[in-house]
Protein backbone atom coordinates (compact mmCIF):
# COMPACT_ATOMS: atom_id res chain seq x y z
CA UNK A 1 0.00 0.00 0.00
CA UNK A 2 0.97 4.08 -0.44
CA UNK A 3 1.41 5.71 3.04
CA UNK A 4 1.19 9.65 2.67
CA UNK A 5 3.03 11.95 5.20
CA UNK A 6 2.28 15.06 6.22
CA UNK A 7 3.68 17.15 8.88
CA UNK A 8 2.74 17.08 12.53
CA UNK A 9 0.69 13.74 12.12
CA UNK A 10 1.10 10.26 11.55
CA UNK A 11 1.58 8.54 8.26
CA UNK A 12 -1.04 7.43 6.74
CA UNK A 13 -2.17 4.10 5.47
CA UNK A 14 -4.83 4.57 2.11
CA UNK A 15 -4.27 1.16 0.89
CA UNK A 16 -8.11 1.71 1.55
CA UNK A 17 -8.32 4.03 -1.33
CA UNK A 18 -10.38 2.78 -4.47
CA UNK A 19 -8.75 2.18 -7.75
CA UNK A 20 -9.82 1.92 -10.94
CA UNK A 21 -11.81 -1.31 -11.36
CA UNK A 22 -12.15 -3.25 -14.35
CA UNK A 23 -15.97 -1.39 -14.94
CA UNK A 24 -17.58 -2.84 -17.74
CA UNK A 25 -20.94 -1.59 -18.96
CA UNK A 26 -22.76 -3.05 -22.60
CA UNK A 27 -25.34 -0.68 -23.83
CA UNK A 28 -27.51 -1.50 -26.74
CA UNK A 29 -30.83 0.45 -27.51
CA UNK A 30 -33.15 0.71 -30.76
CA UNK A 31 -35.80 3.15 -31.17
CA UNK A 32 -38.77 4.12 -33.86
CA UNK A 33 -41.04 6.42 -34.93
CA UNK A 34 -44.10 6.24 -37.27
CA UNK A 35 -46.34 9.22 -37.72
CA UNK A 36 -48.79 10.45 -40.19
CA UNK A 37 -49.47 14.24 -40.95
CA UNK A 38 -53.04 15.57 -41.89
CA UNK A 39 -54.30 19.06 -42.57
CA UNK A 40 -58.35 19.10 -42.62
CA UNK A 41 -59.25 22.63 -43.15
CA UNK A 42 -57.48 24.86 -40.88
CA UNK A 43 -56.30 22.11 -38.29
CA UNK A 44 -52.91 20.26 -38.95
CA UNK A 45 -53.11 17.08 -37.09
CA UNK A 46 -49.83 15.20 -36.32
CA UNK A 47 -50.36 11.56 -35.29
CA UNK A 48 -47.26 9.16 -33.74
CA UNK A 49 -46.14 6.03 -32.62
CA UNK A 50 -42.63 5.60 -31.01
CA UNK A 51 -41.07 2.81 -29.47
CA UNK A 52 -37.88 2.42 -27.85
CA UNK A 53 -35.80 -0.53 -26.52
CA UNK A 54 -32.50 -0.56 -24.35
CA UNK A 55 -30.54 -3.06 -22.50
CA UNK A 56 -27.23 -2.62 -20.19
CA UNK A 57 -25.13 -5.03 -18.75
CA UNK A 58 -22.98 -4.02 -16.26
CA UNK A 59 -19.74 -5.89 -14.60
CA UNK A 60 -18.05 -3.86 -11.60
CA UNK A 61 -16.81 -4.28 -7.99
CA UNK A 62 -19.90 -5.25 -6.61
CA UNK A 63 -21.01 -8.20 -9.28
CA UNK A 64 -23.09 -8.11 -12.54
CA UNK A 65 -26.40 -6.42 -12.89
CA UNK A 66 -28.45 -6.17 -16.40
CA UNK A 67 -31.42 -3.27 -16.94
CA UNK A 68 -33.81 -3.88 -20.14
CA UNK A 69 -36.35 -1.16 -21.05
CA UNK A 70 -39.05 -0.92 -23.42
CA UNK A 71 -41.18 2.42 -24.15
CA UNK A 72 -43.81 3.01 -26.46
CA UNK A 73 -45.79 5.42 -27.00
CA UNK A 74 -48.91 7.06 -28.70
CA UNK A 75 -49.89 10.82 -29.41
CA UNK A 76 -51.89 13.02 -31.33
CA UNK A 77 -51.12 16.46 -31.91
CA UNK A 78 -52.94 19.49 -33.58
CA UNK A 79 -52.63 22.90 -34.65
CA UNK A 80 -55.26 25.22 -35.96
CA UNK A 81 -54.86 28.63 -36.91
CA UNK A 82 -57.86 30.26 -35.56
CA UNK A 83 -56.84 33.76 -37.29
CA UNK A 84 -53.70 35.33 -38.38
CA UNK A 85 -53.24 36.72 -35.19
CA UNK A 86 -54.40 33.28 -33.03
CA UNK A 87 -52.88 29.94 -32.68
CA UNK A 88 -54.32 27.16 -30.70
CA UNK A 89 -52.17 24.02 -30.39
CA UNK A 90 -53.14 20.98 -28.36
CA UNK A 91 -53.09 17.24 -28.19
CA UNK A 92 -52.84 14.15 -26.14
CA UNK A 93 -50.31 10.86 -25.51
CA UNK A 94 -49.82 7.84 -23.65
CA UNK A 95 -46.51 6.33 -22.95
CA UNK A 96 -45.90 2.84 -21.67
CA UNK A 97 -42.79 2.05 -19.38
CA UNK A 98 -41.43 -1.59 -18.76
CA UNK A 99 -38.18 -2.13 -16.69
CA UNK A 100 -36.80 -5.17 -15.85
CA UNK A 101 -33.31 -4.14 -13.19
CA UNK A 102 -31.61 -6.96 -11.09
CA UNK A 103 -31.52 -3.99 -8.42
CA UNK A 104 -34.82 -3.31 -8.29
CA UNK A 105 -36.74 -4.48 -5.50
CA UNK A 106 -39.05 -7.22 -7.09
CA UNK A 107 -37.09 -7.53 -10.21
CA UNK A 108 -39.24 -5.43 -12.31
CA UNK A 109 -42.03 -2.55 -12.69
CA UNK A 110 -44.17 -0.70 -15.23
CA UNK A 111 -45.60 3.02 -15.26
CA UNK A 112 -48.13 4.27 -17.58
CA UNK A 113 -48.60 8.00 -18.23
CA UNK A 114 -51.71 9.76 -20.06
CA UNK A 115 -51.64 13.28 -20.63
CA UNK A 116 -53.35 16.30 -22.06
CA UNK A 117 -52.26 19.63 -22.96
CA UNK A 118 -53.49 23.26 -24.64
CA UNK A 119 -51.53 26.18 -25.53
CA UNK A 120 -52.15 29.52 -27.34
CA UNK A 121 -50.58 31.83 -29.30
CA UNK A 122 -51.23 35.32 -29.58
CA UNK A 123 -49.81 37.77 -31.82
CA UNK A 124 -51.67 41.04 -30.00
CA UNK A 125 -49.67 43.42 -32.60
CA UNK A 126 -46.46 43.65 -34.62
CA UNK A 127 -44.33 43.84 -31.52
CA UNK A 128 -46.50 41.96 -28.77
CA UNK A 129 -46.56 38.46 -28.37
CA UNK A 130 -48.47 36.66 -25.23
CA UNK A 131 -48.50 32.66 -24.69
CA UNK A 132 -50.41 30.61 -22.78
CA UNK A 133 -49.90 26.46 -21.99
CA UNK A 134 -51.82 24.28 -19.66
CA UNK A 135 -51.33 20.37 -19.38
CA UNK A 136 -52.85 17.48 -17.12
CA UNK A 137 -50.49 14.56 -16.65
CA UNK A 138 -51.49 11.07 -15.04
CA UNK A 139 -48.71 9.04 -14.13
CA UNK A 140 -49.37 5.27 -12.63
CA UNK A 141 -47.05 5.65 -9.27
CA UNK A 142 -47.26 9.30 -8.77
CA UNK A 143 -51.03 10.46 -9.39
CA UNK A 144 -52.25 13.65 -11.61
CA UNK A 145 -50.47 16.74 -11.81
CA UNK A 146 -51.04 19.77 -13.58
CA UNK A 147 -48.67 22.18 -15.02
CA UNK A 148 -48.86 25.83 -16.91
CA UNK A 149 -46.80 28.45 -18.80
CA UNK A 150 -47.04 32.09 -19.65
CA UNK A 151 -44.83 34.02 -21.39
CA UNK A 152 -44.69 37.68 -23.47
CA UNK A 153 -42.11 38.84 -26.01
CA UNK A 154 -42.23 42.96 -26.38
CA UNK A 155 -40.04 43.97 -29.42
CA UNK A 156 -39.85 47.84 -28.69
CA UNK A 157 -37.48 48.49 -31.98
CA UNK A 158 -35.90 45.81 -34.56
CA UNK A 159 -32.54 44.91 -32.51
CA UNK A 160 -34.52 44.89 -29.07
CA UNK A 161 -36.68 42.03 -27.41
CA UNK A 162 -37.95 41.68 -24.07
CA UNK A 163 -38.91 38.63 -22.78
CA UNK A 164 -40.98 37.82 -19.53
CA UNK A 165 -42.41 33.74 -18.36
CA UNK A 166 -43.99 31.95 -15.65
CA UNK A 167 -44.14 29.03 -14.86
CA UNK A 168 -45.91 25.96 -12.44
CA UNK A 169 -44.07 22.78 -12.23
CA UNK A 170 -44.48 19.52 -10.90
CA UNK A 171 -41.57 17.40 -9.86
CA UNK A 172 -41.12 13.67 -8.02
CA UNK A 173 -38.41 13.11 -5.43
CA UNK A 174 -38.42 9.69 -4.83
CA UNK A 175 -36.37 8.96 -1.60
CA UNK A 176 -34.12 6.06 -1.13
CA UNK A 177 -35.33 3.01 0.52
CA UNK A 178 -34.43 3.38 4.11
Amino acid sequence: GSRMNFPNTHDLDVTFLPADAANVQTRRGAGARVFAEVTAGNTRHVFDVTAFDVRRDYDDLFGGSSYAGNRLGFSWQATTDLSDALTLVYGADRMREDATYTNLSGGSTDTRTSGAYAQALWAVNGDIDVSATARVDDHSAFGTFTTGHVAAAYRPTDSLTIRAAAALSHSVTVAPPK
